[in-house]
């Protein structure tokens, strides 16, 4: 067992002593989008045999080392350039845009995996209806709506069901979404406040690797990045199947080829009927700011702020039995009290700083305002036969935090070393947190569960990158405090109980590129999630359970307009322990291990014509444990796919599928759940003033059930509980029409 004194000096260590073996000489650039001004980072700076010498930063900026007078400008999504360098002076080269292309992507090993850049292809073939379903974009992930809409989605990756966010680090340009210690789950993403149009490109690793992301990454992390500036100003309307439609507007607030200074706001308004037999009453009210301005030479400020509000009523779960018994259909309820309310109000301000021409530092500061009220019956009656089993789960918080990134890059001979230092605070002050029993959504009958809750997050990472462009070695470390604080305000007398937890994950990642096509890589690390402050209440074990993980895997491509990825993945669990926020209680479960294979694939068939086809199977299996060895819910065997027409024209066609295989829905697998495959279907045309678009959602209008749960529930005619699968009906067909215009 590691101390505290010696996972300190491992920091340092893994930090300093790389930096003395490097020297500094370098020549300077930055490169930029020759419309816009805008800074294009994770450019590639080649020499003219097509060796990758260095990317640029978040800033455009690049620092390139020895007698090199010609370099070669590569950036998926623009055209490639060769330039000449002057060694005098900071040299600025404009890239022209042009359609993604998969024969831009090279395998060669560079400080970030060429996977993302699939992620970028597949956001500009398919039309995406919300932020929640851009998660869809990453490959293997999955996820399931129960709650009408309005509550956050529930995530299904790499053989976890990681409801609704418990096993996966999800942030918005570095802001996390995840909600510790919630009052309806822990790691809660409710991503519904971000626009969909604002994203630019998706970041994401699947496992516990990353050194910049703590909590929750045991299964891994998005960071969605949102646009610095709009092409062009957009009024959108949408209008749909079950009195659906939606409003959108996307201002430039100054002049887009104003290099120093860029700002815009988004705005969008959604309503509908939903496709249930009683109304859902839906509405979501978001706005979106974003104000960058380069203040000097060496320092940038962004602002952003976003206004996020929902209310809804949902039918929620409902059990198999009551449809075959012809009680209800399968779009009807049996408590019709379900649904809720929440706001989201968040403040990001981002500093950064070049320190000089080879290290930079970013400043990241964040606070949240955030409200939650939900409102379900999953038992009915099972625990009070007059009133129902209807409860209420609502918080009130405060969250703060602040990030530090400290980036150095230098050089020697063929070598570049990149040094990643940093650290930061989050501090969620939450008022209120309450579960109780509730009839008729606002009559509370008990309250189960009420207090306060404190918790605080310190940490600290250092990360060596070492690459000479064929070989990658990244190694780092994190180490997480963690100060827990609930106060019970159900108890008598009053208590307030107190934790303190720290852990420390090592990680490491080897890459290396046998020529432009293809690259083979391994990955090792240690990844935890927190678990709910309440359960200091009740037990002090496993409140950090901590994963270790491994990645071995090929990106290789087999011609120049394909690109093939396949990984062995292994994750063990020192425990499947958490909270249940819906009835207040702690779920031990035991240790677990997962084990997988992924392949995902991007062809261009024929000239703008592209297939993606993703297939995942893992094994998910609990260890020692009395209960069974199946993880409920855990998906198995996945696919995601489709054909999609994208042509010069701005011409959009495509249609794809999703197929999520049948799993134990119990640890015994006494029941499991329905399999479903399910087409959509889209097709656009964009000009430089306009687009109209179609989207269609379940194209052969299949019956497939989407959420679905072993429950024991009684009904109002039953007089005993029965064990069943409950679930929530898939969308049926559903059509909606897109007209935007662009001024």
């Amino acid at each position: 067992m590691l101390t505290m004194k010696t996972k300190i000096l491992f920091l340092i260590f893994v930090s300093i002593v790389p930096i003395k073996l490097f020297s500094q000489e370098y020549k300077t650039g930055e490169v930029m989008d020759s419309i816009t001004y805008q800074a294009i980072s994770e450019a590639e700076i080649l020499n003219t045999k097509g060796k990758l010498l260095t990317t640029t930063d978040q800033n455009g900026d690049f620092t390139i080392k020895g007698n090199i007078d010609t370099i070669k400008i590569a950036r998926f999504g623009y055209k490639p350039k060769i330039v000449i360098i002057n060694k005098n002076k900071k040299n600025t080269i404009f890239l022209s845009k042009t359609d993604y292309q998969l024969k831009q992507i090279t395998v060669e090993a560079p400080a970030y995996s060429p996977i993302e850049s699939i992620t970028k292809l597949d956001l500009n073939l398919k039309p995406i209806n919300t932020s929640q379903e851009a998660l869809r974009v990453i490959p293997g992930l999955f996820i399931a709506q129960h709650e009408g809409g309005g509550k956050a989605e529930q995530i299904f990756l790499r053989g976890f069901d990681m409801d609704h966010g418990t096993d996966i680090s999800i942030n918005v340009d570095g802001m996390p979404v995840n909600m510790v210690s919630h009052a309806h789950g822990q790691g809660y993403s409710d991503l519904h406040f971000l626009i969909p149009e604002v994203i630019d490109h998706i970041e994401f690793e699947k496992g516990p690797y990353n050194t910049q992301y703590g909590d929750f990454q045991t299964g891994g992390f998005i960071n969605f990045h949102t646009k610095d500036f709009l092409k062009h100003n957009r009024i959108q309307l949408e209008a749909g199947m079950f009195d659906t439609y939606r409003l959108l507007t996307m201002i430039n607030l100054f002049d887009k080829n104003n290099k120093k200074e860029s700002a815009y706001i988004a705005t969008e308004y959604m309503m509908t009927d939903g496709f249930f037999d009683v109304s859902q009453n839906f509405n979501r009210l978001n706005s979106f700011f974003k104000y960058k301005k380069q203040l000097s030479n060496t320092t940038a400020l962004t602002l952003e702020t976003s206004l996020f509000n929902t209310r809804w009523d949902a039918a929620g779960l409902i059990p198999q039995r009551a449809v075959n018994d012809g009680y209800i259909d399968r779009f009807g309820e049996i408590d019709s009290c379900g649904g809720g309310q929440t706001h989201r109000n968040n403040l990001i301000i981002n500093f950064s700083k070049k320190l000089s021409e080879t290290s930079n530092i970013l400043n990241l500061f964040y606070f949240s305002d955030y409200g939650f009220d939900l409102h379900s019956n999953f038992t009915f009656f099972l625990n009070d036969s007059i009133n129902g089993d209807e409860i209420e789960q609502k918080e009130n918080r405060k969250l703060y935090g602040y990030k530090l990134l400290y980036t150095k890059n230098l050089t020697k001979g063929n070598w570049t070393l990149t040094t990643n230092l940093g650290g930061g605070f989050r501090y969620d002050d939450i008022n209120n947190i309450e579960l109780s029993h509730n009839k008729n959504r606002y009559i509370i009958l008990d309250i189960i569960d009420l207090g306060d809750i404190d918790e605080t997050n310190l940490n600290a990472f250092a990360e060596e990158v070492l690459q000479n462009g064929s070989l990658v070695i990244k190694i780092g470390s994190r180490l997480d405090f963690f100060n827990f604080v609930y106060s019970d305000k159900k108890s008598k007398p009053y208590r307030t109980f107190n934790d303190k937890k720290s852990t420390f994950s090592p990680k490491i990642t080897i890459a290396y590129s046998f020529n432009k096509n293809l690259q083979v890589y391994a990955k090792a690390g240690k990844g935890f999630h927190s678990n709910d402050a309440r359960i200091i209440a009740t037990t002090k074990t496993d409140i950090l359970p901590i994963a270790y993980g491994s990645d071995a895997g090929i990106i290789f491509k087999p011609f120049k307009s394909a690109i093939i990825n396949i990984a062995y993945w292994n994750l063990y669990m020192q425990q499947e322990f958490v909270f249940s926020g819906d009835d207040g209680t702690v779920k031990p479960v035991g240790k677990s291990y997962r084990q997988g294979i992924d392949f995902s694939s991007r062809v261009e068939i024929l000239n703008n014509l592209y297939t993606k086809f993703d297939i995942n199977y893992a094994n998910p299996r609990l260890i020692n444990n009395n209960l069974g060895i199946y993880l409920p819910l855990a998906p198995i065997w996945t696919s995601t796919g489709g054909i999609f027409l994208k042509t010069k024209q701005a011409i959009r066609i495509g249609v794809s599928y999703r197929y999520l295989g049948k799993r134990p829905a119990d640890e015994f697998n006494n029941f499991e759940t329905k399999p479903y495959t399910v087409f959509d279907a889209s097709a656009s045309y964009t000009s430089s003033h306009f687009e109209i678009g179609i989207s269609i959602q379940n194209l052969f209008n299949v019956n497939w059930d989407d959420a679905q749960f072993e429950t024991t529930s009684k009904l109002p005619w039953e007089t005993n509980p029965v064990t069943d699968i409950d679930f929530t009906p898939g969308t049926p067909f559903n059509l909606k029409i897109k007209t935007a215009i662009f001024f």
